[in-house]
């Protein structure tokens, strides 16, 4: 019932111990596959002294040049089989209820994605702390979350049937480096959430590894004053440019694949085509309150507020908190806020979703 989605590249050093916590799920997968993107480690006969022993059958598909992580992960999702995927990280822990649990989840018709909390660990696999990945009520209907954060991959299990639109995939936009396409986990949960219901499993399900090589981790926010403040004044000034630009490329993937989905579908794909579009415009505006002279910017923010930008009916509003620290920031001293923007700090696109700050 399930296949189990991995994308490699030089993983050798913690490969072993994840393929060995798939072979030991009391619910085991009906196949394991795995694109691996042209490693010149040992990754490849490991994957293949594995597949000569394991409980299920291994698919193993090598790159002839690299694809980069996304295409790679995109490459193994698809060739995969089964009515239910879920996705795998090469250097991982999973334990040995993950697969059997997150089951569960799909009794019921409506939930197309379900993810579960975990554990972070280092590279000794030591437990740190929880990941506190993405927090959220038991279930979340369609178009019901801030359509701009997601999850890790590697916590998510979803419906095949998502599939259906993968094609546009290479069309999609990611919310911060918006000349490439999503990852892999922001296009599912992009879709899953416009489409059906998300569950979350509050139990820690795996070990997330944090160590020198991750492609993507965890990062904390700094916790001096003026770092804060850093961090704060450049997702304002520059990533709301972004947000803008993938909201509005989003609206255009829903419509682009309208004529392959059921009539349920469409409803709610052309429900969220105009939340898209809407965002789309207030993230572009909110942008601009933080750009330009005094005046500018309190024209977009008075736009912002008259067009319910900041309300608290629905979480896709920026929330009425929002306003007020926009406001303050707007009769702050100009040179002190361009002063403080200079220091601009670094890693705040090695996120596969947006950063808290973003809901307020």
């Amino acid at each position: 019932m399930i296949s189990v989605a991995m994308a490699t590249y030089n993983g050798a050093e913690f490969l072993r111990e994840q393929l060995e916590t798939i072979a030991a799920q009391t619910l085991l997968p009906t196949e394991l596959v795995i694109t691996d993107d042209a490693s010149s480690d040992d990754t490849v006969m490991i994957i293949r002294r594995f597949a000569e022993a394991s409980p299920f059958p291994v698919r193993l598909y090598q790159n002839p040049v690299r694809l980069g992580f996304r295409a790679n992960f995109m490459k193994a999702i698809v060739k995969c089989s089964s009515q239910l995927i879920a996705l795998c990280d090469q250097d991982d822990v999973w334990s040995p209820r993950k697969l059997q649990t997150m089951l569960t989840t799909f009794s019921d018709p409506e939930v197309l994605l379900s993810f579960h909390e975990a554990w972070l660990i280092d590279a000794t696999g030591a437990r740190l702390n929880l990941a506190m990945i993405l927090p959220l009520e038991n279930k979340s209907s369609p178009l019901s979350l801030w359509p701009l954060r997601n999850p890790y991959g590697f916590s998510m299990m979803f419906r095949r049937n998502l599939l259906i639109v993968s094609d546009l995939w290479v069309k999609s936009a990611d919310n911060l480096k918006t000349d490439i396409p999503m990852a892999h986990d922001q296009w599912f949960f992009f879709l899953a959430s416009t489409l059906g219901t998300i569950e979350y499993i509050p139990e820690p399900l795996a070990g997330y590894r944090q160590h020198g090589s991750n492609t993507y981790g965890i990062e904390r926010p700094p916790v001096n004053l003026r770092g804060r403040i850093v961090r704060w004044l450049n997702v304002r000034s520059n990533e709301y440019k972004s947000f803008a630009v993938a909201a509005k490329v989003r609206a255009s993937n829903l419509e682009d694949g309208l004529s392959c989905m059921d009539a349920d579908w469409q409803i709610r794909a052309l429900q969220a085509i105009t939340r898209y579009h809407n965002l789309s415009r207030h993230c572009g505006w909110r942008a601009e309150v933080y750009s330009g002279g005094l005046f500018h910017r309190l024209d977009y923010w008075i736009r912002l507020v008259s067009d319910g930008a900041y309300g608290n009916s629905t979480r896709w509003t920026f929330g009425r908190k929002a306003a007020m620290v926009d406001l303050l920031c707007l009769i702050a001293p100009r040179w002190l806020l361009n002063m403080i923007s200079r220091f601009e700090p670094q890693g705040l696109q090695n996120h596969t979703f947006t950063p808290t700050t973003m809901t307020e």
